[in-house]
């Protein structure tokens, strides 16, 4: 990432819609129907899953375009498991890679796809000192 971006959430609106704004660009989130809201967007935790998936398939396309590995797509999917508290204890990974790659560039960019930055952080231990805003 070129800097450091402040992510803003605001939510108002229906019930639980809430906007995501990086910079100029903006995302939407809701809660699931089931929950009261409206059901318009994923929910928090499927944009958590989902940006991990999506870091997954940037980091194997930017890795491949840097080689010169003939790779036409990537997909990813995701399938959480969660507690009885609705936190995730484990999600489980499966990376499609699609293209002309030898059986040695498919490992090697599977490999960099795993140390995508979400993944670093999510084995690391990251910092989340919240504050109440005067």
């Amino acid at each position: 990432m070129a800097g450091n971006v402040t992510v803003t959430a605001t939510s108002g609106g229906a019930p639980f819609a809430t906007t995501i704004q990086a910079g100029a660009l903006s995302v939407q989130a809701d809660a699931h129907t089931e929950s009261g809201g409206g059901g318009t967007a994923p929910s928090p935790l499927e944009l958590f899953a989902g940006s991990l998936c999506a870091c997954i398939a940037v980091t194997a396309r930017i890795y491949a375009r840097r080689k010169g590995i003939a790779l036409e797509s990537v997909i990813v999917r995701g399938v959480p498991t969660r507690a009885a508290n609705g936190a995730f204890t484990k999600i489980e990974l499966e990376v499609e890679l699609a293209g002309s790659l030898s059986a040695e560039d498919r490992q090697r960019v599977f490999e960099i796809a795993k140390s995508c930055p979400i993944h670093r952080t999510l084995e690391g231990r990251v910092e989340m000192p919240m504050r109440l805003a005067p």
